[in-house]
């Protein structure tokens, strides 16, 4: 990474209220930027099976060792959540009870719900998780590859609301996101193609890629598209 590129880290992160972060429990994120950030939105990357679903219900726990009475809500547009996977790492049933889990039957069921967030001043959550945005990625793909204008332009407004609401609340925001592998992996810096990147990208200044190798986890961790460092890690903490 370049000084230029050190020193526009650095600054950015003097306007981010790193000290109101949620802890990781992952050296190579809580010491770059203390967790996750508050007002930012986030995404975590990764093949399928590869445990993006796991870390986002790592990220619940550590927002309930945090604040205990927090609310979660997780938007889970391919069904991926198992609830035997959820008691496994939050054990307390008052805390699965903090966790609302949203299952949109489309889209536009999707948009909608998150548009009437942003206007219902009574509502609030402490970390909202998506899982995923677009879908499983048939659908991503599907969707991608139709270059719907219309869409495109529904899919903009509906980022640009949730930016919104965790910029208003003050709360991160996590989305999964599919990956695929490059034919360039000799370049880490483009070693994953993302479905929908063009879309989602715009808006999200922090990626974690989570990655399997010889059955152990790594994770890449990228800052507005620049790989800052990858490191080997306990997916299960």
């Amino acid at each position: 990474m370049s000084l230029i590129k050190v020193l526009s880290f650095n600054h950015l992160l003097t306007k981010w209220n790193i000290h109101q972060s949620i802890p990781m429990s992952i050296p190579i994120i809580d010491d770059a930027i203390g967790g996750l950030l508050p007002g930012q939105l986030h995404s975590i990357n990764g093949e399928s099976g590869v445990g993006k679903t796991i870390f986002c219900i790592r990220a619940i726990n550590s927002l309930f060792q945090l604040k205990a009475d927090a609310k979660v809500l997780f938007c889970e547009s391919s069904g991926n959540l198992r609830l035997s996977v959820l008691k496994k790492i939050i054990t307390e049933e008052k805390l699965l009870g903090q966790v609302n889990i949203l299952k949109p039957k489309s889209l536009v069921e999707q948009i909608i719900f998150f548009k009437n967030l942003v206007e219902n001043t009574s509502e609030h959550y402490d970390l909202i998780i998506f899982d995923t945005l677009l879908g499983s990625p048939i659908e991503a793909i599907n969707f991608v590859r139709t270059g719907n204008k219309l869409w495109k332009k529904r899919i903009f407004d509906h980022l640009l609301d949730i930016r919104n609401i965790a910029d208003t609340w003050e709360i991160p925001i996590l989305i999964t996101e599919h990956t695929i592998p490059s034919k360039e992996e000799v370049n880490p810096e483009c070693s994953h193609r993302k479905y929908g990147d063009d879309l989602i990208s715009p808006f999200v200044p922090i990626d974690f890629f989570l990655l399997k190798n010889n059955g152990k986890n790594f994770l890449e961790f990228r800052l507005f598209r620049n790989l800052l460092a990858t490191s080997e890690f306990d997916l299960l903490g």
